[in-house]
C-alpha cells in the first residue's frame, strides 16, 4: 500500500461516517489544509514531529481505532515483500522474546531511564573518594 493509497482509505471511511474535514479540524484543532494532505497521502507536508499525533487525532474523530490506522501507515509505502517479511520477523521476535527473559528484568530491576543517572551517581562516588583519598 503506498501513502497515496492509504490517503484515500481514511478519505473513503471518514465520507462514509459523514464526517467533514471542517468537522475534524474543528475538533482536533488540526489545519484543515493538514488535514487534506493526509488524504491525499502527502506526508511531506506535514511536520514529521506531529504525523502520528495527526493521525491518531484524524482517526478519534472520524471513530477509527487508532491504534489500526497508525499500524497502516507504517505498513504504508513498504513494498509488499518487506512487509510480509516484516510480519514474519516480528511475529518470530515476539514468540522469541516469549520464551526467554531478560537477566534485568523484575521487581528489582532498574528502569532504562535510570541507568545514566546512577552510572553518573556510581562515577561521581569515585571521584570523590579519589579526592577524598588523595
Amino acid at each position: 500500500m503506498t501513502f497515496e493509497e492509504f490517503g484515500q482509505d481514511l478519505r473513503a471511511q471518514r465520507v462514509a461516517r459523514n464526517v467533514s474535514l471542517a468537522d475534524i479540524a474543528a475538533d482536533t484543532r488540526i489545519n484543515q489544509r493538514f488535514l487534506e494532505a493526509i488524504e491525499r497521502g502527502q506526508f511531506s507536508v506535514l511536520p514529521q514531529t506531529y504525523i502520528r499525533a495527526f493521525l491518531r487525532e484524524y482517526a478519534s474523530a472520524v471513530g477509527i481505532p487508532a491504534e489500526e490506522v497508525l499500524q497502516r501507515y507504517g505498513d504504508a509505502g513498504r513494498p509488499a515483500s518487506a512487509q510480509s517479511s516484516v510480519k514474519a520477523d516480528s511475529a518470530s521476535r515476539t514468540a522469541a522474546s516469549s520464551v526467554r527473559t531478560s537477566p534485568l528484568s523484575g521487581p528489582m530491576a532498574l528502569p532504562a531511564a535510570w541507568r545514566p543517572f546512577v552510572v553518573g551517581g556510581v562515577l561521581l562516588a569515585i571521584g570523590l573518594l579519589a579526592v577524598f583519598l588523595l
